[in-house]
């Protein structure tokens, strides 16, 4: 008989949520170096691809070789070159001396020395007249910069613009040097009136004259040096003694006698000027010639005498102090008048 089949055990059911047991915490911890590692290494790879960018474009080039210099030196007029002379001898060469003359190489042929050039044209001679106006209005130039516009005449810019003129009428340089010339004499002399040096004033105005005579502006020129210097002399002229309203010679009597009478006197002018009668003594006959002098606010009495010199026209002046007694020269009886007159003024 066979034997009886091996028991099985029975198996439980399992059931479908607890099949697959979950892993343990230890299984997930293990799960997670992988993604870090991944990432450390690509970090590193890039960091090496940039690292070795960054060192091709900043790695040193290698300096490419400087082209040779070749210095050309400046053309210079070549020697005439010498023409090579060969002087075959009398029998010719001989074939043993032709044959190695075959072998060697041909020497250069000597090119034929061009002609010399022909000289460039002269310029052509400048005209002596042309020439001598440029000279002189050079020469008028520097003289008028230098301020020389009439002295010293022999140099000056008006000199030599006439020198100018004479060579070439119609040379409108010359004509404006020397109407400035004149414009420039005249304005120095212009300076010396207002300086009052009349002196020098006359000068450049003779020098002007001199260099071109019948000129109206410069003979206006002289009139106004001659009226300014009129002026500025009378400014400093001492002004004019005043005019008296009265004057006429006298006596002054030194006593009751009278000149006819043989009395003592001193003869002088007697006048009136400024409200004031003045007798200035110029001789004497006893050697006392007397200056007097009255206001006439102080005569209290001007009348002709009844008594002393009465024939001779004599009067008297009596002041508060004193009474002074004249005759008039001519004897005249109208002076008296005359005298009240004038001081009555």
């Amino acid at each position: 008989m066979a034997p009886p089949p091996p028991q099985v055990p029975p198996v439980e059911p399992v059931a479908e949520e607890a099949a697959v047991p979950p892993p343990p915490e230890a299984a997930v911890v293990l799960k997670k170096p992988f993604p870090v590692i991944a990432a450390i290494v690509g970090a590193v790879v890039l960091l090496g691809v940039a690292g070795g960018a960054a060192w091709f474009v900043l790695r040193p080039k290698p300096k490419q070789p400087a082209p040779p210099v070749t210095t050309q030196a400046p053309p210079s007029v070549p020697a005439q070159p010498q023409a090579v002379v060969v002087s075959p001898s009398a029998e010719g060469p001989t074939p043993s001396e032709a044959a190695p003359a075959a072998s060697q190489p041909k020497k250069a042929r000597v090119a034929k020395p061009e002609p010399a050039p022909a000289l460039p044209p002269s310029a052509p001679t400048p005209d002596p007249k042309a020439a001598e106006v440029a000279n002189l209005q050079n020469l008028a130039r520097g003289a008028y910069a230098r301020g020389s516009y009439a002295e010293p005449a022999n140099s000056s810019a008006i000199t030599y613009c006439k020198r100018v003129l004479e060579l070439a009428p119609n040379d409108a340089y010359a004509r404006t040097i020397l109407e400035n010339s004149v414009n420039g004499g005249k304005y120095r002399a212009q300076q010396a009136i207002q300086a009052k040096d009349f002196a020098a004033a006359r000068q450049v105005a003779n020098s002007l004259d001199r260099l071109l005579p019948g000129r109206n502006d410069i003979a206006e020129l002289r009139r106004d040096i001659e009226i300014a210097e009129k002026a500025e002399e009378a400014a400093h002229r001492p002004p004019p003694a005043p005019v008296p309203a009265l004057s006429f010679r006298a006596y002054h009597m030194h006593s009751e006698k009278a000149p006819a009478d043989k009395g003592q006197y001193c003869l002088g002018t007697l006048s009136v000027l400024g409200g004031r009668i003045r007798f200035v003594g110029q001789s004497a006959s006893d050697g006392q010639a007397h200056n007097l002098e009255f206001a006439c606010s102080e005569a209290r009495e001007i009348k002709k005498n009844a008594r002393v010199a009465a024939g001779q026209g004599g009067f008297h002046i009596r002041t508060a102090t004193s009474n002074t007694n004249f005759v008039p020269e001519d004897a005249l009886p109208t002076h008296v008048s005359q005298l009240t007159a004038a001081c009555a003024k």
